[in-house]
């Protein structure tokens, strides 16, 4: 080894190749040989090492195919397979990529009524005609119903609902829905009309066994095609639709006439989106219809009207002659105005029903035509004594019953106040009989609601009914009515 410690870069650089030249030139011929030889070996080894990288990377590539085709085969059996589930919404069958989706729920609804006044008679048709309100104690299923939703591609759906409650099988909903947007849904088929407060509310929701006495001015079902929407996240939504047109309180599954019926309703909550809790739920909205109606002497195209308990109190004549039966016979309208609001445990719904129809009693020699007035309202307290707060959907308790046994649901109480008047002035006597037909009843009714769970619930009712005429001479006597409903609904 030499050292130029002293010397510049350049000069270094020199001498060492220097010395490396002259120490080449002193090795012998047959050493320069092995050293080019041995120089050439790493070239020479060169060739296998690139075909095995070669080789590697194909296998490399296979093996991400291969990687990649079980990846697809997965997906693909994936998307085929569905997925099943069950919840409080009931149970679940959803199609892998989730366009396709079959919900399936059920609600039963037993119930006992028990009358104050009930006469223990053989011949419960012959106490009828002179004690009206001799309506026998009975057991019975109010509702039972399976609820079928389909969904398809996401933004299309159908709902099919039959009942087999009340001893007779009933189709009460079958439509189909497009949803691409919020603010305009349209739906066609058979389902409640946009009126009544209580009457849209879900069979499950109801806070009472049965409807108040605006019911008895809205019509149940009805079929036709209906354009609804919510804006500004549901604070402020409305139903606008062309129906056949029902008679109030019935189911119709046909039209008798050319002529339709329009209903629409709309409803704010102004202050949902905002801070002030005390007035968040509360709601404020009305509904109306419009159409013609004509009846004949086989289907008059009018109501009757009933109790809380579901006893009819009111009809027009029926006579034994096509000329002596009451008929619808032109212009129908209706207005609703309702609300609700809940508080703390609190809770208050109202409605308001107005009619008019014009009649006809189509008397030979001399038909009498009109138009008839009524109305109907009602007001509902609640008071939830576990703490929880009502609402227009169904509580849910803070400690339900669960299956260990540990918890004790929710306890409600509710008061109830209603009227319904069927203009008195102009339908008696000529198309009502004051002799049979009240032409005023007031009602006061108080409940309990317990919720077990959000499956189970036990409701008690009293309803006190009075009545103004309805017989030969002065009121008919009162209606007392305990009614009691469990209810099991998935």
């Amino acid at each position: 080894m030499f050292s130029f410690p002293n010397a510049p870069a350049n000069r270094r650089s020199t001498w060492v190749g220097a010395s490396l030249a002259a120490t080449l030139a002193w090795l012998p011929a047959q050493a320069r040989a092995e050293a080019a030889q041995t120089d050439s070996a790493p070239s020479a080894a060169a060739a296998p090492d690139t075909a095995s990288i070669q080789d590697v990377d194909q296998k490399v590539r296979i093996l991400e195919r291969k990687i990649e085709n079980q990846e697809e085969d997965a997906k693909a059996k994936a998307a085929e397979t569905a997925k099943f589930t069950s919840g409080p919404d009931g149970f679940v069958l959803k199609s892998a990529d989730e366009n396709f989706q079959l919900k399936w729920r059920g609600l039963v609804q037993v119930d006992f009524r028990a009358y104050r006044d009930e006469i223990d008679t053989g011949s419960q048709r012959q106490y009828l005609t002179r004690y009206p309100n001799n309506f026998p104690n009975t057991f019975l299923l109010r509702k039972v119903r399976p609820y079928f939703d389909v969904t398809l591609y996401k933004y299309a759906s159908f709902r099919i609902v039959p009942d087999f409650g009340g001893g007779s099988t009933t189709l009460l909903d079958a439509y189909g829905e497009l949803n691409f947007n919020p603010a305009a849904r349209l739906r066609v088929g058979k389902f409640t009309a946009p009126l009544g407060l209580e009457r849209l509310q879900s069979a499950t929701d109801n806070w009472w066994v049965e409807y108040g006495l605006p019911a008895n001015l809205s019509g149940n079902r009805d079929i036709g095609a209906q354009l609804s929407g919510d804006f500004l996240n549901e604070s402020y939504s409305y139903s606008i639709g062309v129906f056949n047109g029902t008679v109030e309180g019935a189911n119709k599954d046909n039209d008798s006439t050319n002529h339709k019926e329009i209903a629409g309703r709309i409803f704010a909550q102004p202050f949902k989106a905002g801070n002030l809790e005390i007035v968040r739920n509360f709601g404020i909205g009305i509904a109306g219809s419009w159409g013609k109606r004509w009846g004949d002497s086989i289907n008059s195209e009018l109501p009757v009207f009933k109790t809380p308990a579901q006893n009819t109190f009111f009809t027009y004549k029926n006579g034994a002659r096509d000329s002596l039966v009451v008929q619808a016979n032109g212009t129908h309208y209706s207005l609703i105005p309702q609300g609700y609001w809940f508080a703390g445990s609190f809770g208050l719904l109202a409605e308001y029903a107005f009619t008019s129809q014009d009649v006809i009693l189509p008397r030979k020699k001399s038909p009498i035509t009109t138009t008839l007035e009524s109305d109907a309202w009602e007001t509902t307290v609640s008071y939830v004594v576990t703490g929880e707060q009502p609402g227009y959907k169904s509580l849910k308790p803070r400690h339900p019953l669960a299956l260990d046994g540990s918890g004790f649901g929710a306890i409600e109480v509710l008061a109830r106040l209603g009227a319904l008047d069927a203009d008195k002035n102009n339908t008696f006597p000529v198309f009502a009989d004051t002799t049979k037909s009240p032409h005023r009843i007031r009602s006061l009714g108080a409940g309990v609601n317990w919720y077990l769970n959000r499956s189970v619930k036990w409701t008690a009712d009293y309803e006190w009914t009075k009545f103004y005429g309805g017989v030969a001479k002065g009121d008919r006597d009162d209606e007392d009515v305990f009614t009691t409903r469990f209810q099991f609904t998935y």
